[in-house]
Formats: structure tokens, C-alpha cells, sequence
């Protein structure tokens, strides 16, 4: 990672900020101040451990959050139609192993902004298995319905069963 010198003055200053304010770990923060200070390349990797490198996009965001809409919707319709079962409108949130910047997002949007707070769904949101495409067939059925607030059965039926039925993938 590279800083410019602005950076690492506004960086450094937040450190040194940071060691008046929490007494318990000023040496940290003066130490680290310090490699800012000097530029020392090499810690800012350690510095900069919690944040990720790279970003979660806004159409991928966007994505996240009409899926989360949808299963709300899902789950709205489904508490007036006893056909249908509460498991099978269960969020089964992304793949922690290959959608985890997705996952993480819908975490965020559940835990730290309380949206979608209500929604029923795996513990963690690990659905354990790819749900992109998925999501996807899901989406576009859904996006069809005449009332995508007030779903029939179904309407809930057609939409669950797009889960199964391949389609063409939307880009």
C-alpha cells in the first residue's frame, strides 16, 4: 500500500488523536503514528488488516438488497397463504465460501442498519451452496409478478419454483 505524504499527515495525526483519547493503548498509537510519520511501508499492511482491499460494487450491492426485498416480500405473502410453509421463504443468505463479499453485505444490512431485520433466515446467513444464479431465476420471476408487494400463492409458487427451473443467465 502506498500513502502520500498528505495522507500519512492526516493518518498520523488521527493516531496521535487516538493515543490522547484511549490511555490504555497510547503506546500503540504512538508507535504506529511514528511508522506513519516515517513512512514505513512495510506496517501499513498491519495497519490496514481490518479493512478490505477491495470493494463490493454498487450493482452488486443493489443485487443484495432486491434479493433481500424479494425474500421480505416472500415472507409477507406467505403469512396469508398457509399452503405455504415459513421454511420455504427462509433467506438462506450467500455462499460463505464463494459469494462472501455478498454475504458480508447482507450481514451489514441486517446487523448494523437494522433493514431487513424481520426477515426470516439461516442462522449467519451461510447458505452453504452458490446462490447467485439462483437468486437470479428468482428475481426475474419475481420482477414479472403484477404486485411485487402483495404476492399471491401463486405468485409465491412460481417464484419458489424458479429456484429449480433454469433459465437464461441476465447480466
Amino acid at each position: 500500500m502506498k500513502l502520500t505524504r498528505a495522507e500519512r499527515l492526516i493518518l498520523s495525526l488521527q493516531y496521535k488523536i487516538l493515543e490522547h483519547l484511549d490511555k490504555g493503548d497510547a503506546k500503540y498509537y504512538q508507535t504506529v503514528s511514528k511508522a506513519v510519520e516515517n513512512g514505513y511501508e512495510l506496517e501499513y499492511d498491519q495497519l490496514a488488516q481490518h479493512v478490505l482491499e477491495e470493494s463490493l460494487p454498487v450493482n452488486q450491492c443493489r443485487f443484495v438488497l432486491e434479493v433481500m426485498e424479494m425474500y421480505d416480500s416472500l415472507q409477507r405473502g406467505q403469512k396469508t397463504s398457509a399452503a405455504v410453509k415459513t421454511l420455504e421463504v427462509e433467506f438462506p443468505g450467500f455462499d460463505g465460501n464463494k459469494e462472501t463479499a455478498l454475504r458480508s453485505y447482507a450481514r451489514y444490512i441486517i446487523g448494523e442498519n437494522d433493514q431487513y431485520d424481520s426477515l426470516d433466515k439461516v442462522p449467519d446467513l451461510n447458505s452453504h451452496t452458490p446462490m447467485v444464479e439462483i437468486y437470479e431465476r428468482m428475481l426475474n420471476t419475481w420482477n414479472a409478478t403484477d404486485d411485487k408487494d402483495d404476492l399471491t400463492e401463486a405468485d409465491i409458487r412460481r417464484i419458489l419454483d424458479a429456484k429449480t427451473h433454469s433459465s437464461h443467465r441476465i447480466k
